[in-house]
C-alpha cells in the first residue's frame, strides 16, 4: 500500500507534538496534537512536503490546560512516497 510519511520536529522545550500516525494513505486526515504549550497562545503549524508542493499552514489555540489538537490536513493522492517535514512555533 502506498503511503506518505510525515515527521516532527519539536522547536519548544517542555512541550510536544505528535500525530496520531506516521504514515498515512491518501484520504487521511493527520490529527496534530500538541501539550505544554502556553494555553491562549496561538501555535503556528508548517508542513513541507518533499514533492515540492506548496507548504501547509495553520494553527492551533491550546486550551487552559496548554493542549490543542488540529485535524485540517489531509493525505491527497499525489503524497504517496512523499516525506514531510513539520514544523512547529509560537506565534
Amino acid at each position: 500500500m502506498a503511503s506518505s510519511q510525515l515527521h516532527l520536529a519539536q522547536v519548544t522545550a517542555g512541550s510536544t507534538v505528535t500525530t496520531d500516525k506516521s504514515d498515512y494513505v491518501p484520504g487521511e486526515t493527520v490529527v496534530i496534537s500538541g501539550s505544554g504549550w502556553i494555553p491562549g497562545q496561538p501555535v503556528a503549524l508548517h508542513i513541507d512536503e518533499s514533492d515540492a508542493d506548496l507548504p501547509w499552514d495553520s494553527s492551533a489555540t491550546p486550551d487552559v490546560t496548554g493542549n490543542f489538537t488540529n485535524s485540517d490536513f489531509v493525505i491527497q493522492p499525489h503524497d504517496i512516497g512523499v516525506v514531510a517535514a513539520f514544523d512547529i512555533d509560537r506565534r
